[in-house]
């Protein structure tokens, strides 16, 4: 028998039993960095843990709706999880700019603004002496940079 976690208020003890009650009927959303897979250094390494998949397999036929919510692109969180192979997911990625299910991605586009520093951005860390390994993540509509 699997054993539920005890909610620490009356609350949160409703909110399970709400869920328990009529699981077709709730929404259950999870972040992808982690939860669904470690915090690494490189974000580009990021995969889900081994087990990850699975669960949310078994759990997308027992709930109405079942999401993941990333600052990540969701098209990358869909290739770096694998979550492709979960029918039905939803993944809202850039923290819901987008939005990606059964293998439809929609959006809008990147910002003129963000477009335009993305080709400048290399030539301003270079004049700026920016350490070597700097690198730019982009995430289509913002960039960061990260030292090294």
């Amino acid at each position: 028998m699997t054993h539920l976690p005890r909610p620490a208020t009356p609350e949160g003890q409703a909110g399970l039993d709400a869920l328990l009650a009529s699981p077709r009927r709730a929404l259950i959303a999870t972040d992808f960095d982690g939860t669904l897979a470690p915090i690494v250094a490189d974000p580009r390494t990021a995969r889900s843990h081994p087990g990850a998949v699975p669960a949310l397999r078994r759990l997308a036929k027992a709930v109405g709706t079942l999401a993941v919510i990333t600052g990540r692109p969701a098209a990358e969180a869909v290739a770096y999880g694998e979550l492709d192979a979960v029918p039905g997911l939803i993944v809202l990625g850039h923290y819901g700019w987008q939005r990606w299910q059964d293998g439809e991605l929609t959006g809008p586009g990147s910002p003129l603004a963000v477009q335009a520093a993305r080709q400048d951005l290399p030539g301003v860390l270079s004049r700026a002496g920016a350490p070597e390994g700097t690198w730019v993540e982009d995430k289509g509509h913002a960039l960061a940079d990260l030292g090294v």
